[in-house]
Order: structure tokens, then C-alpha cells, then sequence
């Protein structure tokens, strides 16, 4: 038996929460999977580049400064380049600072930490519409 897609029915964005502050990480984790997103996360970029490769994101939101060898935005820059992924970056640096670095790049929203759920719901249903 063949499986079939309803065309009326949307597909589950799928998102990549890339976020070194383990209860920032999971706090948005959860309440993303509670809104209905296929949502999962990495703390460095290693961790989410494979999870990138066995499930390739829709959307990535990223902290600019993560720990490991690379930034965020080194990060966003390769996930946009490779998957085509929409980018949302968040930081609790000067904003002006990371539009600059992510010059390059398309981002969709930019976020100032600290978050709250419900902008961060917001950014992403906005995303996704």
C-alpha cells in the first residue's frame, strides 16, 4: 500500500534549535513541539550538523555564539548553503553586530535574548505562513 499526502493537509515544519543554555534550548524545544512543529536541538554545531544530515531542517534557529569550533553564524551560513534552510537568529549581543556578520546570509527574523515563548512561536508561525 502506497502512502498518500493529503494536499490540504501542511506539512510539520521541521526545526532546528541550536542553543548552548541547556533550559533556553529545552524550554523552546518543548513549547515548539507542544504548537505541533518537528522540532529538535543541538547544543554546538557539530550535534546539529548531524541532525541536519538525518533529518534536514526546514527552519534553523540559532544562537550566534554556541560553544564548539564554530559560531552560529558559521553554522547558519552552512545549513543555509547545503539545505536551503530558513535561518532565525537570536543573541543577547548588540543586534547590529550580528546583522553585520550575517550579511551574507538570508535571515528571516532576529531575536534578542532573553526570549519569550510566545515572540518565539510568533517568529516562527511568521516564518512559516
Amino acid at each position: 500500500m502506497i502512502d498518500t499526502v493529503d494536499p490540504k493537509t501542511p506539512k510539520k515544519l521541521r526545526i532546528l534549535i541550536v542553543e548552548d543554555e541547556p533550559d533556553a534550548r529545552e524550554a523552546s524545544l518543548l513549547y515548539l513541539q507542544y504548537l505541533g512543529y518537528d522540532a529538535v536541538g543541538a547544543e554546538r554545531a557539530s550535534t546539529a550538523l548531524a541532525l541536519a544530515q538525518d533529518k534536514t531542517p526546514d527552519l534553523v534557529i540559532c544562537d550566534w555564539r554556541i560553544e564548539g569550533n564554530r559560531d552560529g553564524v558559521e553554522l547558519g551560513r552552512e545549513l543555509q548553503s547545503r539545505y536551503g534552510a530558513r535561518l532565525i537568529f537570536v543573541t543577547a549581543y548588540p543586534m547590529y553586530q550580528l546583522r553585520e556578520a550575517t550579511s551574507d546570509l538570508e535571515v528571516e527574523r532576529y531575536i534578542s535574548k532573553p526570549i519569550s515563548l510566545t515572540d518565539l512561536a510568533a517568529a516562527v508561525k511568521s516564518v512559516s505562513d
